[in-house]
């Protein structure tokens, strides 16, 4: 046997049914909160786009994100509300870490990676569960897919059209997001060193994905991807300084406050390896993890960003954690322990994404308040300028005429509404003399452009937009 898949009865039982619970709390959280994470940047603009296209929205080459897109495309095609559509793709990211998760329980028979898949779903994410779209975290679930597949054929026996599979699945793997290949290296080299069986196995496969992912670079770079990656050369500006930087800092200060169960999960496969003597894992892990940290923080030393663009960008290290605990301390530890610490942590951590909604909540209490202010505005199709925006709350400007369209559509009796807020107000000018036509971030589009059923932009409105500060549109009426 190449690599053992399973647990024992009691901890298979557990695991399955503790996945089965979270997966069900977590869909009646994206459908609680679907406003919050459709609404939201990224996610409000590729449905606008799937909708006014009648197509998938794929970015970058990242064609696996054509997984989740699917859902709302054929709800469209099918005919569903607006409400409808939105809900189901809140929930489609739910269903596919859940489809990884049962797959993994009943179709490879691996309770060990069903155990990684339930742990990426829980252990560090927070924030990321309301910005939901990013590539990096659907294709880390893939990529548990295509490793528990992989162990399971290895274990038993390639079929015959095994191969190509496995080689689409790998391809699938690389075009995920570019910094997949960290945590896929992982992997890799924890079997290289977890099982001398499967050493060779595992290092041509690391050997095929690096030379698929430099491939891939060199061919079908974009300038976002290339822009992102050149943020690395900081690394040599920043040595040794990297644990002085604002944004190391505040990932310190996220481990305590949010992402303390992950602590936790690191300090206990610590502690595992150590007792084992096992010290290539013991540095693998530690090492792994505090290495990923300083590279992402060190990419953007400053902290500015928002805590759900970096957590998206640090949660590979849950597979630091993750692989450890199911593989070897999970399965050394006492029965009941194990047990007891996986409904434990998945119960706090399920709770703790719930508690988390508030900031996603009050963006959408502000674009309310926007939307019913400019209600007594002689016209009501808004470019507003981004001075004077409460960013701490709006996060990301750049997404708000899609943002605004969706919340319209679904709360605003079936109309429409077009606000855009602008860093950048006079490159649009141009447009506000187009009564008939939706202004967004990239792109002004005609009403007769928009599917109706989607987009219901009030025919008969020929107002122009107007220019207007977030200031005076806050100003208190006369009663």
């Amino acid at each position: 046997m190449i690599e053992r898949l399973s647990y024992s009865a009691g901890l298979r039982k557990t695991i399955t049914w503790t996945g089965i619970a979270t997966y069900i709390g977590l869909a009646v959280l994206a459908v609680l909160f679907y406003k919050e994470r459709v609404a939201f940047v990224d996610l409000s603009f590729h449905l606008f786009t799937i909708l006014q296209e009648n197509n998938l929205t794929i970015q970058n080459f990242r064609f696996g994100a054509a997984i989740t897109q699917l859902v709302p495309l054929v709800a469209s095609r099918m005919g569903l509300g607006l409400q409808s559509v939105a809900v189901l793709y809140s929930l489609a990211f739910v269903g596919w870490y859940a489809f990884v998760f049962a797959f993994c329980v009943w179709v490879c028979r691996a309770e060990r990676w069903a155990a990684v898949v339930l742990m990426l779903s829980t252990l560090m994410v927070t924030h990321t569960f309301y910005w939901a779209q990013s590539e990096l975290q659907q294709g880390l679930a893939f990529m548990v897919l295509f490793l528990a597949i992989y162990q399971r054929w290895l274990s038993d026996k390639i079929p015959s059209w095994g191969t190509p599979v496995l080689v689409l699945g790998l391809v699938t793997v690389c075009f995920f997001h570019p910094i997949i290949f960290i945590p896929f290296s992982f992997c890799c080299a924890f079997f290289v060193l977890r099982n001398r069986e499967g050493r060779i196995s595992h290092i041509w496969l690391l050997v095929a994905f690096l030379v698929l992912t430099y491939i891939k670079n060199k061919v079908f770079h974009t300038a976002y991807d290339t822009e992102n990656m050149k943020r690395n050369e900081q690394l040599l500006a920043l040595f040794p300084n990297y644990f002085s930087t604002v944004s190391f800092r505040r990932f310190i200060g996220w481990l305590l406050h949010d992402y303390y169960v992950l602590v936790v999960g690191l300090l206990a496969v610590m502690g595992y390896y150590s007792w084992e003597r096992s010290w290539l894992k013991l540095l693998l892990t530690g090492g792994g993890f505090l290495a990923f940290a300083v590279l992402v923080t060190a990419s953007y030393p400053g902290g500015q960003e928002e805590q759900f663009y970096m957590e998206n960008l640090l949660l590979p290290l849950t597979v630091f954690v993750a692989v450890p605990l199911a593989f070897d301390v999970l399965p050394g530890i006492p029965g009941r322990w194990a047990v007891a610490a996986v409904v434990l942590v998945v119960a706090m951590r399920v709770t703790s994404i719930g508690l988390a909604h508030s900031p996603y909540t009050n963006r959408i209490a502000w674009a309310r308040r926007v939307m019913q202010r400019s209600e007594h505005l002689p016209n009501r199709k808004l470019i507003i300028p981004e001075q004077g925006i409460p960013m701490d709350t709006v996060m990301m400007a750049w997404g708000t005429p899609y943002e605004f369209w969706l919340l319209s559509s679904l709360e605003g009796n079936h109309q429409a509404r077009s606000i855009c807020v602008s860093p950048n107000p006079q490159e649009k000018e141009w447009a506000l003399r187009k009564p008939q036509s939706f202004i967004a971030t990239w792109g002004v589009f005609d009403y007769a452009q928009l599917p109706p059923r989607y987009f219901p932009f009030p025919a008969q409105d020929t107002t122009s937009y107007q220019q207007i500060t977030y200031a005076e549109l806050m100003k208190p009426t006369n009663p």
